[in-house]
């Protein structure tokens, strides 16, 4: 938990940066997301890991968004006072959360990191309602973003990247840790933006690949991922696995 804390500790600047400056690149990841979700008027939502509080902007209902990180520096970046966030503390298996209070738990690219997630699944489970809806988006084991993350953003980022990527045997590990109706989806999409040079600034800071020239980003994203200039911008390619599942 401290090597994971440090590592995303030394990321944070430049990946919320980032994030600042192109707000919409990722838009279609947060909107495929959460229609996994299915959100509903007056839901309590977590999001993890959560301070930047990037998935806000895309809900389209009235709910409470409740952040969790597990990085201290993230814990200022909650926009606008609009959700708290908590620290989590110790390691993986505890939430500061009441058992059976939360009715969807959401997590983006936040478990690639975690070398066993049984204990992680439990603790979801027990915040979760009954029927509550947990929803993983993360890279899949073998795809194209696993290759660039592992092979190029291991390469330039001074911090390195051993990301331990998600199959479909997650589905079996969550009905054994008291989940039901376990599926995984792919999803397929672009990150757009207005330019190459945009591109390649994007994710230098998205993936601190701070030891990159620009010529070397960009030959990693077209080497792993491809992009395509189209009359309105820049389409980068990207994909995760969607894995949706309800409390037993």
């Amino acid at each position: 938990m401290e090597n994971y804390q440090q590592k995303m500790a030394s990321r944070d600047d430049s990946l919320d940066s980032a994030m600042q400056i192109v707000p919409l690149a990722r838009q279609l990841e947060f909107i495929n997301t959460l229609k996994y979700a299915d959100l509903k008027d007056g839901h309590v939502l977590v999001d993890y890991p959560s301070a930047g509080g990037y998935l806000s902007p895309h809900i389209d209902c009235h709910v409470t968004i409740q952040g969790v990180d597990t990085v201290e520096n993230f814990l200022p970046l909650g926009r606008d006072g609009k959700f708290p966030t908590k620290r989590q503390t110790d390691n993986f298996a505890t939430m500061p959360f009441a058992a059976n209070s939360v009715d969807r738990f959401i997590t983006i690219a936040g478990l690639h990191h975690i070398p066993n997630l049984e204990p992680f699944f439990g603790e979801v489970r027990r915040c979760l309602k009954q029927e509550g809806v947990f929803v993983i988006a993360e890279v899949k084991e073998g795809t194209a973003p696993a290759y660039f993350l592992n092979h190029y953003v291991d390469m330039y980022d001074s911090c390195g990247h051993d990301g331990l990527f998600l199959n479909e045997s997650v589905c079996e590990v969550l009905e054994k840790c008291g989940f039901k109706n376990a599926q995984m989806f792919d999803e397929l999409y672009p990150w757009k933006f207005d330019s190459v040079k945009q591109m390649i600034n994007f994710a230098r800071g998205v993936f601190s690949m701070d030891l990159a020239s620009d010529e070397q980003i960009l030959f990693a994203i077209d080497d792993a991922l491809g992009y395509e200039e189209t009359a309105t911008g820049v389409n980068f390619n990207w994909q995760l696995s969607m894995f949706r599942a309800e409390r037993a």
